[in-house]
Parts: structure tokens; sequence; C-alpha cells
């Protein structure tokens, strides 16, 4: 699953599973966590943080536009978002988190020489390393 598709799914099912008010209080403080991260990449978009909110009342009715919001603000992107996104889906989904249903995949890149450089290339995420003086990463 795309990180975005995990990320906008796991908050539909938060929020689905709250209305329902069948959700523990594991989950619910799973969703609550998950909003509250994803909320950090909203803080300059009224709009999505609006379309957050009331994707709460009407999941399915707010979810395509909350993609979008996800997507261009890049929060499905953050490690710590995804990993919430996967333990929301595990508390809500045990089954589809143990066939790997929720499990996202992050292409790219590695070059090395046999200089001791290297560099990552991973959509807009780049890394590098150079063994200098005794093989530590070169901070700059």
């Amino acid at each position: 699953m795309d990180p975005v598709s995990l990320v906008v799914a796991a908050l539909i099912v938060g929020a689905n599973k709250s209305l329902e008010g069948v959700a523990e209080d594991s989950l619910k403080d799973a969703y609550a966590g998950l909003k509250g991260l994803v909320q950090r990449f909203f803080a300059d978009r009224p709009v999505a943080k609006d379309v957050l909110e009331k994707s709460e009342t009407a999941p399915q009715k707010y979810e395509p536009v909350l993609k979008d919001y996800v997507e261009e603000s890049g929060a499905a992107q953050d490690t710590e978002v995804q990993e919430a996104a996967q333990k929301l889906m595990a508390l809500a989904d045990p089954e589809g988190t143990r066939n790997g249903q929720y499990n996202t995949t992050i292409s790219g890149s590695i070059h090395a020489d046999r200089g001791g450089v290297a560099g990552v290339h991973m959509n807009d995420v780049q890394a590098g390393f150079h063994a200098s003086g005794g093989g530590s990463p070169d901070p700059h």
C-alpha cells in the first residue's frame, strides 16, 4: 500500500470506529496520535485542518479531499506518521496487518564507488556517506 493511502485509510478507519462507538481505548489513542501528527503538517493549511476535523463526522465524504491534503503536505512521507498509521491499522485489522496489507514500500537507489563515497536517493530524500578519516560518516 502506498504511504498516502495507508495514512488516509487509517484516519478514515479511526474516525469510523470512533463514530460507531466500537473503538477500544487503544484504538482511540492511536487515532488521536495519528491525527495529531497529521495536524502538524496541516499547521499552515487551515482548510486542510478543517477537512481533517470534518472527516471525523463524515469520513467517506471527505476521504478524497483528505487524501489530496495528506499527499501535498508530505505527511505520508514522514516515518512517524507512517508508523502511527500502521499501528492504528494493526489495532483495527490485525489479520490484514499480519497478511502485509498495510506495509508501505519506499523505492530508490544506492550508488557507491570504491573510494568510500555512497549516496542514496529516494524520491525527495537524499543521504550520503563519505569515508573520511577512519570511515565515520561525513556530517556535511
